[in-house]
């Protein structure tokens, strides 16, 4: 009985905090000064004589179209996922490695018969020393190298 009347306190002064208090609502927005390229909408959606139904382009959406038309123009790795091959890795001619963000980490597996892959965190524009000495600069992915 104890436990009931208990209860039933907590719940009315809940419900009683809950209409004396006003309802939050937050919107979180996430703002970027980089703006993504602009591309046709019907690009690829258009009907040929020569197709009765459309490609994989044609019925795909979002990111995925993005994907297929960088792909369609050469770009075979728009998410800049694939690994890089070490160069010279010195301090006048470093590593190149392309981001569309300020900051990117990295793994650079040091030997060839390395076990482990030693990460390092690289900020725009800054050349940054692994501990193997290969050096590494991160350099926006539009820019020319």
């Amino acid at each position: 009985m104890a436990s009931m009347l208990t209860k039933n306190a907590l719940l009315l002064t809940r419900k009683s905090f809950q209409a004396l208090t006003p309802r939050l609502s937050t919107n979180i927005r996430l703002y970027s000064e980089k703006t993504t390229p602009y591309y046709d909408p019907a690009e690829g959606k258009e009907a040929s004589k020569e197709v009765s139904m459309p490609d994989e382009l044609g019925g795909a959406v979002g990111i995925e179209r993005w994907e297929l038309l960088q792909k369609a123009k050469g770009d075979m790795d728009p998410f800049l996922l694939d690994g890089i091959k070490l160069t010279h890795g010195t301090k006048d001619k470093p590593t190149i490695i392309r981001s569309v963000c300020d900051t990117r980490t990295i793994g650079c597996v040091c030997d060839d018969d390395a076990t482990t892959v030693r990460y390092i965190e690289l900020c725009m524009g800054e050349t940054r020393r692994c501990q193997c000495g290969h050096f590494f600069k991160l350099v926006d992915a539009d820019a020319e190298v």
